[in-house]
């Protein structure tokens, strides 16, 4: 799953960077780049939640080993 995250990251950002290259060509593409911004934003964030569930999951389950809880 984190892998599907990091390549729309990286296709988003090779996106940014051809139409930015556009731009300085005279054509204007503010806004695509701006919507592009916005969905590397959301992706960053939704990555960040996950990683943030899965140390959790991961305390809890060293937590029942230290314990010896049965699960």
């Amino acid at each position: 799953m984190h892998v599907l995250y990091m390549f729309f990251f990286f296709f988003c950002r090779a996106w940014l960077m051809e139409y930015g290259c556009r731009e300085s060509m005279g054509e204007s593409v503010k806004l695509r780049r701006d919507s592009t911004m916005i969905l590397m934003m959301f992706i960053a964030i939704t990555l960040l939640f996950s990683m943030k569930q899965n140390i959790k999951i991961l305390m809890v389950m060293m937590m029942r080993r230290r314990r010896r809880i049965p699960t």
